[in-house]
């Protein structure tokens, strides 16, 4: 809306742009629509409660802007800006502006209100208004009251009012049957003068009421603390509310375990909580203490079980904590611990499953249980019996998938699982599995389409089905199973765009597209996936910079798709998108240099772009990615073997390219960068030991005067032959077969 110098108003369109950044225009995966004139239920994805409300606000928000010449919601990151159209209220037009009669104001912030219920109902109503206004007339519109002012403070800070108006109902709760038990109890006691078998039974029963008192109120913190906590996971900018509610259920239950000592009336809550704070120390972060505390809870349940051998509750408690604490283990490498807890939870779960076969609760841990430990045996190259343990994992639960829909997900998690262990071995098997996992989701989502979890898990499933496909029967219909999984992303993206985790998985399911499109050939359509996906990573590394998973992501969404380029021949082109890819990945590694996986990801980019370099015959260029590479593994003696190695290839295939009579030392200066890495490899340690007089790959060194000096150097310090690590540097691997 333009405004000239005679005052005349001007209403233009020009229509959505498309750009890198800015608040007021409209990118991929965003809601349809100019941002800052969104309404709050537009902003928040709740299409359904769009109407003509909806337009009266982006009226009241145009009329503000004119009245105070800037927006309502300034700010350049959409999310950012999202969420105060959600949750703040504007600055009132007077404190900006003076000029603005108090009237105008109230008209303008009664069409922004943001309950739909407090606007006008209409464009007409608030035309109305105005005339009144301008005629000087008494208007609709009043000034809100303080009760008015604390039900929006309220709205706003809504999580915070629910959980103390909780915590009151509970203390409330608490201190009423206290005072109840109190003056029950003293009547019985002055009762008990006369019959003491009766007082006893009474008091008898008043300790189990309070005890069930009490299990009720620790549910209301486990609900409000661990609860309201996972649920403020999907929340950008929450990480420090949701820290700070762990730690505070934290702390209810390590001062309940200091005030229970050792009271044997109260083992078996003691053990719980140890397990929970166990789980808590888990969502924090905190393997080792939650490793602790779990092996702490296991003391104490087995105790319990043993004690008594009728109750199921701890049994069945004890076998939880195995599972979870294998779980543990297996995420931090340690995979004969892991092994032994995943056991120990089967046995367990057997023998409730033996003794009350009726009970679904116990055969749903116990598949649990048999899926963890089948992936686990998977990444152990075990695959015989890890199939052994998913399809009893999935025999346990197909009788349960027609009742409980959780139990139904569960199922077709396994399949999905068993699908990726039989993917080698047996294909046809593996492609069956994954079909009958997508149609338990797909059923699932037609049945409860507000349940987000199903179609996260039926968009990874299409994704796997996709991967299974393309080694069966090539990328067409790979192509389409991808398509399937972006519909799904994309759909819930668009109902709640504040929702981070609905993009990045967007964006790994268009870069898996592209790589699909690369295969068959259609290099138009692969940039244009790839495109989407990168413009979608790149743009939540921007708004989260302190986020380092969003540019890793990035840039092994760049890797993958040079890979695709390179496996396509379009080497040139991969050359360009690996460069990106090493950039954006050493700058993750410079911010986590202790972060394993962070070198060993940019150990594979600068590997990918040597070959890519090596193809197009820059073979300089390559020996300067594998000194790069150098760099990354110092200190590693096996993996600077492989490097050496690269090297002495890179150096031969200069050698064979050139005129022999040719005066170019390129290879003599690659010679001696192979010496430098093995004498570096040999102070960092060697691994294995091989002749390397043998190895094909330092054949052509042997002949060099400089090298045999420099082996017989190393082998006076070791005293015997110096060795090789057979296997020391990194192949490029599909992207597909990456697990998400």
């Amino acid at each position: 809306m333009l405004v000239d110098e005679a005052g005349k108003l001007w209403v233009t369109d020009f229509g959505l742009a498309r750009m890198q950044a800015g608040s007021g225009v409209t990118l991929t995966g965003d809601v349809v629509g100019t941002l800052r004139y969104m309404s709050p239920e537009q902003a928040s994805g709740q299409t359904a409660l769009v109407d003509a409300r909806t337009d009266v606000y982006s009226l009241g928000v145009t009329l503000y802007e004119l009245l105070t010449q800037r927006p309502a919601f300034p700010g350049d990151d959409r999310q950012a800006v999202v969420q105060k159209i959600v949750g703040e209220e504007p600055i009132p037009p007077r404190r900006l502006n003076p000029a603005v009669p108090v009237d105008l104001e109230t008209i303008v912030l009664t069409a922004m209100a943001k309950s739909r219920d407090e606007r006008y109902a209409s464009a007409r109503a608030l035309a109305d208004d105005l005339e009144c206004f301008l005629a000087g007339k008494p208007t609709l519109a009043r000034r809100p009251t303080v009760a008015d002012r604390a039900a929006k403070w309220a709205r706003r800070h809504r999580p915070l009012v629910l959980l103390g108006a909780c915590a009151l109902v509970a203390l409330s709760m608490i201190s009423a049957v206290g005072m109840a038990l109190l003056a029950r109890e003293q009547t019985r006691t002055s009762a008990a003068l006369v019959e003491a078998e009766n007082n006893a039974r009474a008091a008898r029963e008043s300790f189990e009421r309070a005890e069930q008192h009490f299990r009720k109120a620790r549910s209301v913190v486990d609900k409000f603390g661990m609860g309201l906590a996972d649920g403020l996971r999907e929340i950008p900018g929450a990480e420090t509310v949701r820290r700070e509610l762990l730690l505070a259920t934290l702390r209810y239950y390590k001062d309940f375990m200091a005030e229970a000592g050792d009271d044997p009336q109260l083992r078996h809550e003691l053990a719980l909580a140890h397990f929970k704070s166990g789980a808590i120390a888990a969502k924090l972060g905190e393997a080792n203490d939650a490793m602790a505390e779990y092996r702490e809870a296991q003391k104490l349940l087995t105790k319990l079980s043993n004690a008594d051998a009728s109750s199921t509750e701890p049994l069945s408690d004890l076998a939880i904590s195995h599972n979870n604490l294998g779980l543990l283990l297996a995420s931090a490498g340690d995979v004969e611990q892991a092994r032994r807890e995943y056991a120990a939870a089967i046995t367990i779960n057997e023998r409730l499953v033996g003794q009350h076969p009726a009970d679904p609760v116990f055969a749903s841990q116990l598949a649990e249980s048999r899926a963890n430990f089948g992936m686990l045996l998977d990444q152990t190259g075990d695959a015989r019996q890890a199939e052994k343990s998913l399809r009893a994992a999935v025999d346990v639960l197909r009788p349960l998938a027609t009742g409980e829909p959780q139990y139904a997900r569960n199922l077709a998690i396994a399949l999905n699982n068993l699908s990726y262990v039989l993917r080698k071995n047996d294909a046809d098997a593996a492609d069956g599995a994954v079909r009958e996992a997508t149609a338990i989701l797909e059923r699932l989502t037609q049945e409860y389409p507000n349940q987000v979890q199903f179609q996260d898990d039926l968009a990874l499933c299409y994704n796997n089905a996709a991967a299974l496909t393309s080694r069966v029967e090539g990328s067409s219909e790979a192509i389409d199973w991808h398509a399937r999984a972006i519909a799904v992303q994309e759909r819930l993206t668009r109902k709640a765009p504040a929702v981070v985790r609905h993009r990045s998985d967007l964006a790994i399911s268009l870069n898996n597209q592209g790589v699909a499109h690369c295969r068959a050939g259609r290099a138009a359509d692969a940039d244009e996936a790839f495109s989407r996906a990168r413009e979608l990573l790149a743009t939540l590394a921007g708004d989260y910079p302190d986020a380092v998973a969003y540019q890793s992501s990035l840039a092994a969404l760049l890797n993958n798709q040079a890979l695709a380029l390179a496996a396509a021949g379009r080497h040139e082109d991969a050359l360009k998108i690996y460069a990106q890819a090493i950039d954006s990945q050493r700058s993750c590694w410079q911010r986590h240099p202790e972060s394993p996986l962070m070198r060993e990801v940019l150990s594979k980019m600068y590997y990918n772009y040597g070959q890519s370099l090596r193809m197009v015959e820059r073979l300089a260029d390559a020996g300067q990615a594998a000194l790069e590479r150098r760099e990354v593994w110092r200190g590693n003696g096996e993996r600077l073997l492989g490097v050496a190695a690269e090297l002495a290839t890179i150096a031969e295939e200069l050698r064979t390219k050139m005129d022999v009579s040719t005066a170019d030392d390129g290879p003599r200066k690659l010679d001696d960068e192979v010496l430098a890495t093995l004498r570096l490899a040999h102070q960092s340690g060697w691994p294995r030991h091989i002749d390397i007089a043998k190895d094909e790959r330092f054949a052509s060194l042997a002949r060099n005067e400089r090298y045999a000096a420099a082996v017989a150097e190393l082998k006076d310090k070791t005293g015997r032959r110096v060795g090789l690590a057979d296997s020391a540097h990194p192949t490029p691997t599909p992207a597909e077969d990456h697990k998400q």
